[in-house]
């Protein structure tokens, strides 16, 4: 039996590093994709397979990032039923189906910052277009579009022309989506993300913007540097990741005109490896700390 099992979408540099960390801690660590996973059920119960192999893990770490093609949202959704399968099959699953889809869901993002008052960003999900006025008329241009599942600031819009946004909204409505729609807000040219392990705010990074001036993230060409994680910064991301029921949380958030914090999103299946090795280490002290509690049990 594996200590750990991480199913992943693919595996990336990310995971890589995760499973190294773990094998350099004796852990015993099993890597695989949902593709990689056989299911047998009967009257004994249920069974896992990998390669032709029974397996019953002690702890499942569910690393299922979003990504904008169809086979790769094909492969996380796949990914998510057998996490579930596992959960109700008594195995410690971190993060769980239900953090998942709270998490990777913009608009149940935004509900769950509001219900449990965390400081957010005013939004509007559009259905037609008698309502985008008067979201115009609530949210003022500019605003930013984008779509509710989504990652990597994929299709991730600043709009300051009412045309194009009547456009944009016309073309997801013709597909028979909504479109999420939040409030601009000024920022000193930059966002922050805080890694939460284990509910505790280990890693920061200011995320400066890119050539557009407007997105922030890595892979549009933003600048990563180092943020140091103060008291009330700290607790606004603990907060984030109690609230989500998510020990492993990414929580982007970005300072407004009055220098105030509000929390863009929570995301579930963060990047580990920038800035520094503070985060991995903060995974396999929580997940030894897990895995003797389980042992107990």
């Amino acid at each position: 039996m594996s200590d750990i099992l991480v199913i992943c979408r693919s595996y990336t540099h990310h995971v890589k590093a995760l499973e190294k960390s773990l094998s350099r801690n004796n852990m015993q660590v099993t890597i695989a994709t949902p593709k990689e996973i056989n299911v047998e059920i009967n009257t004994e119960g249920v069974s896992y397979y990998i390669n032709g192999i029974i397996f019953f893990p002690s702890i499942v770490i569910g690393w299922l990032s979003l990504e904008k093609t169809r086979e790769a949202k094909s492969i996380r959704e796949w990914g998510l039923w057998l996490l579930k399968t596992m959960e109700l099959e008594g195995i410690k699953v971190i993060n769980t189906f239900e953090t998942f889809n709270v998490g990777q869901n913009k608009l149940l993002n935004s509900i769950m910052l509001t219900k449990h008052c965390i400081p957010h960003i005013p939004t509007e999900l559009v259905s037609d277009m008698q309502f985008l006025q008067k979201t115009i008329e609530v949210l003022n241009l500019p605003v930013v579009v984008k779509p509710v599942i989504g990652s990597k600031s994929h299709d991730v819009q600043r709009v300051d022309d009412l045309k194009e946004l009547e456009q944009i909204c016309n073309s997801y409505f013709s597909k028979n989506l909504p479109v999420y729609i939040q409030k601009y807000i000024e920022k000193p040219g930059r966002d922050i993300r805080v890694t939460v392990i284990n509910h505790k705010a280990i890693s920061a990074q200011y995320r400066s913007v890119d050539h557009s001036g407007f997105l922030t993230k890595k892979n549009n060409g933003a600048l990563i540097t180092k943020c140091h994680i103060n008291e009330e910064l700290g607790k606004l991301s603990e907060k984030c990741s109690k609230v989500f029921n998510a020990p492993f949380a990414g929580i982007d958030l970005l300072e407004d005109e009055e220098g105030t914090y509000r929390v863009i999103e929570v995301n579930i299946a963060p990047a580990l490896l920038d800035p520094d090795e503070d985060i991995l280490n903060a995974i396999v002290v929580y997940l030894k700390e897990e895995l003797i509690s389980l042992r107990k049990e």
